[in-house]
């Protein structure tokens, strides 16, 4: 190392000793190369990897707890240990859940969980009818707002007409996250991550925050420093509630909240983030995509989202970084 950085000196002398021009020549040489090391996917596979190390570090020292929080009901273990039909057949318990979700009368409700595409009453005669019914009691009582995915030609995958007329279609949103090259989610959904119509078709986070009256945020980083980690909610313990007919439980849990249902689950529907985000699960950053969307709503509805550098800036401190070379 110490020949090496002799080895420097001795050049960074002579070209300054060379005149302007010479000196002039350096100093290009070594900016090119440091603009074409940061173009190098390795340096940026490692500024992530930075930026996560950071986030850690800052959510520890400036950890800044949200008072009116997002509560998460988890289509878990115990959920799909209590219920007999198949995860496709959940129409009567999401219709339940609609039932739960409107005797509580929480500020809005956004609901990750796939609809079906097509009527299953060929399969199970009346099964439409156990979510159609509860939608309909629900209607114009309940902010409730369904997620939606793509299908094979990258379109919006249909939701059943039925189920679409009694929600509306202003309530569908995009269910979908945006990968950064080292598959993980650091940045909300937008055209910049591939997806041409986020402008039109809102993220889940995003039309909740609508709902909620908060301000627009455009796009950036998700703030991953605001928050408790998340616990949850059982659906099953939800639905014993509502079967219980108590209505004092449902209404202290969920009155005046944002409520997201989801999939939580040790292996579906998981996504890495920069810092671990569930209670149940200390040091994992593999995280149910539930709460990703309840992360999202967060920063929405606090500090807003982390801004990037923009990239002519960063061009400009390095131009200025390198003027070291001429000491």
């Amino acid at each position: 190392m110490n020949w090496l950085r002799a080895r420097m000196k001795l050049l960074k002398l002579w070209l300054i000793a060379g005149g302007p021009k010479v000196a002039a020549l350096g100093y290009f040489s070594v900016l090119l190369a440091a603009l074409a090391l940061q173009s190098w996917p390795g340096f940026q596979y490692a500024e992530w990897k930075l930026y996560d190390q950071s986030l850690k570090i800052l959510r520890s020292v400036t950890h800044q707890p949200v008072a009116n929080d997002v509560v998460i009901i988890a289509a878990d273990e115990a959920s799909f240990r209590a219920f007999d039909e198949p995860f496709a057949l959940w129409h009567k318990r999401l219709g339940a859940l609609v039932d739960a979700m409107n005797a509580a009368q929480p500020a809005v409700v956004g609901m990750d969980i796939v609809l079906p595409a097509k009527s299953f009453d060929s399969v199970v005669p009346g099964i439409d009818r156990e979510l159609m019914v509860p939608l309909l009691r629900a209607r114009g009582k309940l902010n409730l707002v369904v997620a939606q995915t793509l299908d094979d030609n990258l379109q919006p995958r249909p939701i059943f007409p039925g189920f679409v007329a009694l929600i509306g279609q202003q309530q569908l949103a995009s269910g979908l996250v945006c990968f950064d090259e080292d598959s993980v989610v650091r940045r909300v959904m937008s055209a910049q991550c591939g997806d041409a119509s986020a402008g039109a078709h809102r993220g889940l986070a995003q039309r909740m925050a609508a709902i909620l009256k908060a301000p627009e945020r455009g796009t950036g980083l998700i703030d991953f420093r605001t928050g408790d980690p998340f616990s949850t909610i059982s659906m099953s313990q939800v639905l014993m509630w509502q079967a219980e007919g108590n209505t004092q439980k449902l209404r202290e849990t969920f009155g005046g909240k944002a409520v997201l249902v989801g999939v939580v689950l040790p292996l579906e529907d998981r996504l890495r983030v920069p810092v671990a985000l569930y209670a149940a699960e200390p040091g994992n950053t593999r995280i149910p995509g539930v709460m990703l969307h309840a992360q999202i709503l967060r920063s929405i509805m606090n500090n807003g989202y982390i801004q990037v550098v923009p990239r002519w800036f960063i061009s400009a401190f390095t131009a200025l970084a390198c003027l070291c070379w001429c000491g």
